[in-house]
């Protein structure tokens, strides 16, 4: 599977229509279609309800845009690591609820940055499950919860 497939299919995903993501992609219709139905073959699944002028994602679907989603998301995170500099420097990735405890968490970032301006925080509000799942699989490099969950 390439990865510019996923992002194809991402692309149709987010627009509801292989033609206008086409069209966004700068490929032909023809193309898009065939390269989405060699990913429905390769998965062993229908990922797409084709209508006339839309196309809707069926429950495989759905799963899969999630999967996608991380696989991208993680190649992305790998190619800044290779990218990094002696410097410190990069991106860290942080999920968090929307708690009060935050604030001491962002002071702590911003004096962080202010010391070293080249590493860049991405931050994410989810609840504890989406943060644990995230962390497992890599998306994120730190989770603060303020609930108990399963740590195993």
């Amino acid at each position: 599977m390439d990865l510019r497939v996923l992002e194809y299919f991402l692309a149709v995903a987010e627009v509801g229509g292989i033609s206008r993501a086409a069209d966004i992609l700068h490929i032909s219709q023809p193309t898009l279609s065939r390269q989405l139905m060699e990913l429905e073959r390769e998965i062993g699944s229908t990922l797409l309800i084709r209508g006339k002028r839309s196309v809707t994602l069926t429950p495989d679907g759905l799963m899969f845009r999630e999967t996608a989603r991380d696989i991208l998301a993680l190649y992305q995170k790998a190619q800044e690591k290779h990218a990094q500099s002696t410097e410190l420097s990069g991106d860290i990735y942080l999920g968090s609820g929307e708690t009060e405890s935050f604030s001491a968490l962002a002071d702590q970032i911003k004096a962080f940055q202010e010391r070293y301006p080249k590493v860049c925080f991405h931050i994410f509000s989810a609840n504890a499950e989406k943060i644990r799942d995230d962390v497992d699989k890599g998306l994120l490099d730190l989770g603060l919860m303020m609930r108990s969950v399963s740590t195993e």
